[in-house]
């Protein structure tokens, strides 16, 4: 980020009139008409740069940026004045963002400490419903239909249908709304499913109940599924079909205590 904000106020100092004017059309609510004049190539080059970091920068993801400020940065460089020294800009832009990004860092600490405590408590009074079963790593699940045969191995192939939902009962994804169930391999899976599914037999039908650290996490580029979430799916194994023999995955998760 450092070296983007460098280079960018680099690529500034050939531009300053052109975005301190973009600035000031932005306070107005009736822009009047630009009085610059491109008489040549380097000119609308020039004028070019200008509006492309005049729309970069907003976009940049730092907060709290003084648009106005930045124009007047670039005046001040073009006429040799700098309030803050050349020997310190780097040193600064360097510190305030570390500052910034340690501040968004403890902001998402408490966020998940919040949230991770609010679903510990979900869990808790889940696991005091009927049929409920609470398994070491704290997957809840309820059985429905026991199947018939074997159950799924970690390297088995595994026919399923299955509807996700969120805590608040909010469906994220449905193979029986597709018509159209999959087939997958417990050991491919998140660990909350990779768990769930070899406890089953075909022909069974089950509720899990899956915490975040057995799910996504605090990932937050899953989309429809926000970070720290519980997910709940109901399963229907439809069929197994067996696998090579291969060692068990052990998932390096927490054990719930009593």
């Amino acid at each position: 980020m450092r070296i983007f904000l460098v280079a960018v106020l680099v690529a500034c100092s050939f531009v300053s009139s052109a975005f301190n004017a973009s600035t000031e059309k932005k306070k107005k609510k009736k822009p009047k008409k630009s009085e610059v004049v491109l008489t040549n190539a380097n000119d609308s080059l020039s004028y070019a740069l200008g509006l492309s970091i005049a729309k970069t920068v907003p976009n940049s993801g730092i907060e709290g940026l003084n648009e106005a400020l930045i124009g007047q940065a670039l005046i001040d460089h073009a006429n040799q004045i700098h309030v803050i020294s050349d020997e310190t800009v780097d040193e600064y832009i360097q510190n305030e963002m570390q500052k910034r990004d340690a501040k968004k860092q403890e902001a998402k600490q408490k966020e998940a400490e919040v949230a991770m405590a609010k679903e510990a408590k979900w869990f808790e009074e889940n696991g005091k419903k009927m049929g409920v079963i609470t398994t070491t790593t704290g997957l809840q699940y309820i059985v429905h239909q026991e199947g018939i045969g074997v159950t799924a191995g970690v390297n088995d192939t595994v026919k399923v249908h299955y509807k996700g939902t969120l805590a608040d009962g909010t469906v994220f994804d449905s193979s029986y709304d597709r018509n159209e169930p999959i087939e997958l391999t417990p050991g491919m899976v998140i660990p909350g499913w990779t768990e769930g599914l070899q406890l089953m037999k075909a022909g069974g039908k089950y509720t899990l109940y899956i915490p975040s650290m057995l799910g996504y996490g605090g990932d937050e580029s899953i989309g429809v599924i926000p970070p720290y979430s519980t997910l709940i799916f109901e399963m229907e194994v439809l069929e197994i079909k067996k696998g090579a023999e291969q060692p068990v995955i052990e998932w390096d998760v927490p054990v719930m205590e009593d």
